[in-house]
């Protein structure tokens, strides 16, 4: 099955949906100009001068082409009105730093932490023997992986590309929607859903999957400086959510 989904922030389809409503505006025009043929070219009063049969003839059809250029005009404002689309990724800033931190920079930078909540990351050895079973990663994402345990068994892989590392992010990028889409799409991720994005803004989401252990979850998020793809063994939406959130909070920089 293949699944279209369109970039609502294109320029194409703002010129798609202007054209949409112009042309069901369309019908409308075409049954003012049928409907009102016979009177812009019909007889006049009898007894009237041609000349002025003529300029009465001439004011109707400026009537009717009037009353064609306004109603197309509104159709062109209301559909331009209309078009909200979502925002592109790269507007969606992360939070400005604490005040009482060096500078006033925002968050751009993630940095892997060694811990958070009751997760732990995995080094050496453990961390090599998880990126093999890993699968193959983009090129331009870093990987990490987290044990919930003492067994160093992988519970949690997570892939993120950054500005400060990967200057495509800077470059035109799709809206989240868009993003979100691909991923969990890519994924076969299903019921996924949205859920607060925290101080970083940005949005986050998760859905489910089907992994090796059964029902497992993919979360990921996307601002203006990153985007990232949780994979974790928790069946549960909410409390994956909560668990990427903590990730993303305790690494970015």
């Amino acid at each position: 099955m293949i699944i279209a989904f369109v970039d609502t922030t294109s320029a194409a389809y703002a010129a798609g949906r202007v054209c949409g409503v112009l042309a069901v505006a369309l019908v409308p025009l075409v049954l003012l100009w049928w409907l009102t043929r016979s009177w812009r070219t019909g007889p006049v009063p009898a007894g009237v001068h041609p000349a002025r049969a003529a300029r009465t003839r001439k004011q109707r059809r400026l009537l009717i082409i009037g009353a064609t250029v306004a109603i197309a005009a509104a159709a062109t404002v209301s559909a331009v009105l209309a078009h909200d689309p979502a925002p592109r990724a790269a507007d969606a800033r992360a939070a400005e730093a604490p005040a009482d931190s060096a500078g006033s920079a925002p968050f751009t930078a993630f940095v892997p932490p060694d811990a958070f909540e009751d997760y732990r990351l995995l080094t050496g050895e453990a961390a090599a023997r998880a990126e093999a079973g890993g699968g193959t990663a983009s090129p331009r994402a870093r990987s990490a992986y987290y044990s919930r345990n003492q067994d160093d068994q992988a519970d949690l892989r997570l892939l993120i590309r950054t500005a400060d590392s990967d200057p495509s992010l800077h470059e035109a990028r799709p809206s989240i929607e868009t993003e979100f889409h691909s991923y969990f799409a890519g994924a076969k991720a299903r019921d996924v859903a949205r859920f607060a994005p925290g101080k970083h803004r940005g949005a986050i989401g998760c859905g489910h999957i089907t992994g090796p252990d059964g029902e497992q979850s993919v979360c990921a998020w996307s601002d203006a400086y990153t985007f990232a793809g949780v994979a974790l063994r928790e069946p549960d939406l909410a409390t994956a959510a909560k668990t990427t959130l903590a990730l993303r909070d305790a690494g970015m920089r």
